[in-house]
C-alpha cells in the first residue's frame, strides 16, 4: 500500500514537471538572440543583420516582416542613413507575447565614387 502511494507520488512530479516544461512557451514568450552586429557597434550603411529566434511565430526588424528558416536563424540587409540609429527586433508568439531588441548601431558613411576615383587612379 505505502509503495503505491510512493509510485503514485512520483507519477504526479512527474507529470507535473513535464506540463511546466511544455509551457514555458507560453509563460515566458518567444526568445530572440542577436548575433551580428554587436550593440554599439560601427557599421556600414548597407549591412547584414543576423539573429535566431525561438517560439516566436511574427519577427519584424524596423517594422519590416522577416521570415526565420526552420531553426529560426535570419538574417535580413539594411540600408540605414549614416549616424547613430536604433535598430528595432521585435518578435511575437501565439499567445501574443511580445520581446523587443533596442540594437543601437553607429552607421559609418561610405562613399562609392571615393572607392570608383580609387580604382580609377590604380588603372592609370
Amino acid at each position: 500500500m505505502r509503495i503505491a502511494a510512493i509510485g503514485t507520488y512520483i507519477l504526479f512530479a512527474v507529470v507535473i514537471a513535464y506540463g511546466l516544461f511544455r509551457s514555458q512557451t507560453i509563460l515566458f514568450g518567444p526568445q530572440l538572440t542577436i548575433l551580428a552586429p554587436e550593440p554599439h557597434s560601427s557599421v556600414p550603411q548597407i549591412f547584414t543583420m543576423e539573429a535566431v529566434t525561438k517560439n516566436a511565430t511574427y519577427l519584424t526588424i524596423n517594422d519590416q516582416r522577416v521570415y526565420p528558416d526552420r531553426n529560426g536563424y535570419f538574417e535580413q540587409d539594411l540600408l540605414l542613413p549614416t549616424g547613430y540609429t536604433i535598430v528595432k527586433v521585435y518578435a511575437k508568439n501565439r499567445q501574443s507575447r511580445e520581446k523587443i531588441i533596442h540594437l543601437p548601431l553607429y552607421i559609418t558613411h561610405h562613399d562609392n565614387r571615393e572607392k570608383t576615383n580609387k580604382e580609377n587612379e590604380e588603372q592609370k
